[in-house]
């Protein structure tokens, strides 16, 4: 009767914990994957829900329905986790929500003040809704466990992620049109345009590159979700998903996804420095005064190698400096878009034109002749965000992303006085980071498929109150 009864519990248990954590994990393929469940029909039912949602979200009325109901949803996780993380209001913890609300705020003061009786773009309704998702995988991360617990969910959700990416690395489905580069063609995966693919890709990448450091630093002791037996597997894993997305990355031929990767590498590098080189350390002082020679010499290695690669027809090394090439049509584009979006922003600074206005105003207004279409001021999203719903909701945005990823990443142990690097959060940082910097090149913030993982990381990235609390007691690994 005991081992039945405790049989019993931990199946209820298991249950309970697969349908909370399952049904987040299935919104969040869903969301990933929508570019195209939305457009293969032989996928069968999920092509046919893809196709109602969109059909509801077109809806005036239902527009409407779900903003008010993701807001109640929002404001109500935001009061979960100040709970969970025992956060006064006025760490970092609080001040980030304070930001991300009134980024929210005005963004629904936009939609409310251009309210038609037809239906606006859903950019809102994207941006809610996976701003919602971050906010519920934060609650569930730090809900029912110490900072241990934290650690090791945060670790599962980022690793399964990474594995993700490096199995969509190849697959190719032909429900998209094909792209191509000097006769090269440019993977694109499971998404609408290569952009969207390397983004992702370089989202892998950085993950898998922090998650296998991590790995390797964990020596094959019995700690975290990394075990004895399982060492060497985790770091397989994590190396073949490291050269997949790696490949994948180069394979896109997007130049924004290159500069993500290149410069989330570069931020996964200072935190390391930040966090290890403390004046307590030998080489504390001694990196920290190399530093600086060394930015000029990578600078001046990377002006020499533009110089005399720049007429290269090597693809890849063409692809790279094609950006300072005269001819090179989308750059100019998106430069005279970039103008066009600021004189928008200088024009009408503090509420903007509204959700899917600013394509239309640049197109009659701000366009210069040699541009085609207007639709090139879609390219940078932060352009956008200033255009739609003001500088005020963007200064919002950029304070909150300045808080999430300025923070040092790092566990103390009092007993012993290490101070470690949690490569875990790192990862996560460094992943938001490739889409953060992608958003300025190729957009995505209102992309289920790229807004999706930014939340997510952004909130597996942040540390809580009670996290570094307990972390200061006992060490995690």
């Amino acid at each position: 009767m005991i081992a039945t009864s405790i049989e019993s519990t931990e199946m209820n248990a298991f249950s309970k914990g697969a349908l909370i954590f399952g049904l987040p994990f299935t919104v969040m393929l869903s969301l990933l994957f929508s570019d195209y469940l939305s457009l293969a029909e032989h996928v069968g039912w999920p092509h046919y829900i893809a196709e109602e949602i969109v059909a509801v979200c077109r809806s005036a009325e239902s527009q409407r329905l779900i903003l008010v109901a993701l807001s109640t949803y929002l404001i109500a996780f935001v009061y979960l986790e100040r709970g969970f993380s025992k956060d006064s209001g006025r760490g970092h913890q609080g001040r980030r929500n304070v930001l991300l609300l009134g980024f929210c705020g005005t963004g629904l003061m936009a939609y409310a003040k251009n309210l038609p009786v037809i239906a606006q773009p859903a950019q809102v309704l994207v941006l809610m809704g996976c701003i919602l998702l971050g906010k519920c995988m934060s609650v569930l991360m730090s809900c029912r466990g110490g900072a241990i617990e934290t650690v090791r969910r945060r670790l599962w959700v980022a690793g399964l992620l990474t594995l993700l990416l490096a199995g969509a690395a190849f697959w190719h489905p032909n429900a998209f049109h094909a792209y191509g580069y000097r006769d090269a063609p440019r993977w694109h995966g499971a998404w609408d345009n290569p952009n969207t693919y390397g983004l992702l890709m370089g989202v892998g990448l950085l993950l898998g590159i922090g998650l296998g450091l991590r790995t390797t630093m964990s020596n094959s002791r019995r700690r975290g979700f990394v075990k004895a037996r399982g060492y060497w597997l985790a770091l397989f894993l994590f190396l073949v998903a490291v050269c997949a997305t790696g490949l994948g990355l180069i394979k896109s031929y997007s130049r924004g996804a290159w500069v993500g990767a290149a410069l989330a590498l570069a931020y996964m590098a200072f935190q390391v420095a930040r966090t290890t080189c403390l004046p307590t350390t030998a080489n504390g002082p001694r990196m920290r005064r190399n530093a600086v020679p060394l930015g000029i010499v990578l600078s001046a290695m990377s002006i020499i190698a533009f110089w005399n690669w720049r007429h290269t027809e090597q693809t890849t090394v063409r692809r790279a400096f094609s950006a300072g090439n005269a001819n090179d049509f989308s750059c100019r584009n998106r430069l005279a878009a970039w103008e066009g979006g600021l004189q928008m922003m200088a024009a009408n600074p503090w509420f903007g034109f509204g959700w899917g206005e600013p394509e239309g105003v640049y197109t009659r207004f701000y366009r210069p002749s040699r541009v085609p279409d207007g639709a090139a001021v879609q390219m940078n999203d932060y352009v956008l965000l200033g255009s739609s719903i003001g500088i005020t909701a963007l200064g919002c945005f950029a304070m909150y992303l300045w808080l999430a990823l300025a923070q040092k990443s790092k566990i103390e142990n009092q007993e012993s006085r290490i101070t470690e690097v949690d490569w875990s959060k790192i990862a996560c940082r460094a992943g938001a980071v490739v889409l953060a910097v992608g958003f300025w090149f190729d957009g995505g913030l209102f992309k289920l498929a790229t807004a999706t993982p930014f939340w997510i990381l952004l909130e597996l990235g942040k540390g809580t109150q009670g996290e570094a609390q307990n972390a200061q007691v006992k060490r995690i690994d």
